[in-house]
Order: structure tokens, then sequence, then C-alpha cells
């Protein structure tokens, strides 16, 4: 038996650190907006641009 996860945790949770020489940042998404870009990959429908999140954040995040 398998656990296939619904949605990528990682985007969820967001990760970062040092693993064989190679350093990561990956910065967590909302779990609602996560939900329309899965549902919108697998019926092949347009993608949308996916946006840092932080629950209680109210500033501005720019695209860098």
């Amino acid at each position: 038996m398998f656990y296939y996860p619904v949605l990528p945790t990682v985007l969820v949770n967001g990760s970062e650190g040092i693993g064989t020489g190679w350093s990561t940042s990956i910065p967590a998404y909302n779990p609602l907006d996560l939900i329309k870009w899965v549902k919108n990959r697998l019926e092949k429908k347009e993608e949308t641009n996916l946006m840092p999140w932080s629950r209680g954040f109210s500033g501005r995040i720019e695209k860098g």
C-alpha cells in the first residue's frame, strides 16, 4: 500500500537547506491556491502563477 499526497507538501510547508552540496529555498504557498493549480494542471487548463504565502502576513510580495 502506498500513500500519494493530494498536494505537494513541500510547497505547502516550504523548505530550506543544503543537501549534497546544493542549497535550496522553496517558499510556502497557500494550500487553496495549490488546490486550484493542481486541478487546472490535471484538467489541462491554463495554469496560474503561484505567489508565496504566509498566514497573517498583510504586506506586499514583489517578484524579484
